[in-house]
């Protein structure tokens, strides 16, 4: 049995079957709010009792975080481009350009998160889910720009 607190919801909600043949199992934490949480877990035939901690992390700081890195990637491939609109040489399309470039960037790099969170993006082997994988794979997108959405369209 598990008892989770109210900011907790759970996969499995309410139990993990462990067995001899299978002593291992997967349970899914996901919160409402960043902190820590305490999750407790009950064997009811022996009256085992067992608590875990579970950080829970900000969702909207991972997404703040993939569409800064997009605009970071967009910013570094986009490099010749801020050059000449900082020294005021280009063109007002080529400023119109390099404005939805980065619009482009931001939310490729969004997309690329939402990939990630899909499991989309196996070949990269990020094993775990952190504030700096969020933004490095925003990274990745912005410079990825519209090949994001073309993942996203081939699935």
């Amino acid at each position: 049995m598990i008892a989770n607190p109210p900011s907790v919801r759970s996969e499995p909600p309410d139990r993990l079957a462990l067995t001899p043949q299978r002593p291992t199992g997967t349970y899914k934490a996901t919160g409402t709010r960043a902190g820590l949480e305490w999750v407790r877990f009950v064997e009811p035939q022996t009256d085992t009792h067992g608590i875990i901690v579970v950080s829970v992390l900000s969702t909207s700081l991972f997404w703040a975080l993939a569409l800064g890195g997009g605009l970071i990637g967009g910013l570094v491939v986009r490099e010749s481009a801020i050059s000449a609109w900082r020294i005021g040489s280009a063109s007002r399309p080529e400023n119109l350009k390099l404005v939805l470039g980065l619009l482009t960037s931001v939310l490729a790099g969004w997309g690329a998160h939402a990939a990630m969170l899909a499991g989309w993006l196996e070949r990269l082997r990020i094993t775990e889910l952190n504030y700096s994988s969020a933004g490095f794979i925003g990274v990745i997108g912005g410079v990825a720009g519209i090949s994001v959405f073309e993942l996203f369209a081939g699935r």
